[in-house]
């Protein structure tokens, strides 16, 4: 696994690169964020330590609807049968 991640994290090292996401609540995203990365760093998770994280997730008969909260403000996500729609708060 070790190998793995040193592969993957060539790919968040790359010099071409503009901006990078990482997902934090991963252990090894987590370690990835205090490496040399190319680009602006974006990180979500599910806690407020990440710059993107959930604030509520809400299963219905009709889909999934799920605030998040990023470096903008709050975002509702709303999925209806495998679609899904961004709507700023």
């Amino acid at each position: 696994m070790e190998s793995y991640e040193q592969t993957k994290l060539l790919l968040f090292q790359r010099k071409e690169l503009k901006s990078v996401v990482i997902n934090v609540s991963d252990p090894a995203g987590a370690r990835f964020t205090k490496r040399e990365i190319a680009g602006e760093l974006l990180t979500y998770g599910r806690d407020p330590s990440a710059d993107v994280y959930p604030l509520s997730n809400r299963l219905t008969d009709r889909g999934t609807d799920a605030d998040h909260r990023d470096p903008k403000g709050e975002v509702a996500f709303v999925q209806r049968c495998g679609v899904v729609s961004m709507l700023k708060i």
